[in-house]
């Protein structure tokens, strides 16, 4: 229905390509899933982060994914006089739903940690995300990240000088000075 003026009413708590916390997959609900992993980030200690998590769709569904939910966190650091924050890390979990198993690795990382198993010391999780946040500050500083289309839309526009002679705007269209030409502009003109 578009009782608000027209808008489709949209939930505001479901983002693009996020699965409703009530869908169940291999017989938990998502809710549950995503339960486990804020129970998982408690223990992180990551105090001067906010973060959300949500599930999201598996993209190929094949024997071994039938029965995993796949989560995102997003981890950032708004602070006052920067509301929306300049980088922000995602740290990625899987639930195993026939094994109870959630692992997860940092964005752009190869190392599946394993909740109580592999895993960062106590305390090493907010320096982790530190340092990811610390590489992609680097990254931005040192690269102009702009596309080479994007570089020609954003080149400021050439400089024009006045010329000291220019007639006022009034006074018509100013013929170009040729002496070669008679007439207004040229000689005797």
């Amino acid at each position: 229905s578009h009782s608000d003026g027209g808008w489709p009413s949209v939930r505001p708590s479901l983002m693009r390509d996020e699965l409703s916390r009530n869908t169940i997959v291999g017989g938990v609900r998502v809710e549950t899933a995503i339960q486990q992993v804020e129970d998982e980030l408690a223990k992180w200690q990551c105090n001067k982060y906010t973060h959300i998590t949500r599930a999201v769709p598996v993209s190929a569904v094949s024997a071994d994914h039938k029965s995993v939910i796949k989560l995102e966190t997003i981890f950032s650091r708004p602070a006052q006089d920067c509301p929306v924050p300049v980088a922000v890390v995602f740290v990625y979990f899987n639930l195993d739903t026939a094994t109870g198993a959630l692992t997860y690795q940092f964005e752009e990382e190869n190392v599946q940690h394993e909740v109580s198993g592999q895993s960062l010391a106590p305390g090493m999780y907010e320096r982790w995300l530190d340092r990811i946040i610390g590489d992609k500050l680097q990254v931005r500083q040192l690269h102009d990240l702009a596309t080479a289309f994007e570089q020609t839309r954003l080149e400021p526009p050439p400089h024009i000088e006045e010329q000291a002679d220019s007639a006022p705007i009034d006074a018509g269209p100013r013929l170009p000075t040729d002496p070669a030409v008679p007439g207004p502009g040229g000689p005797g003109g």
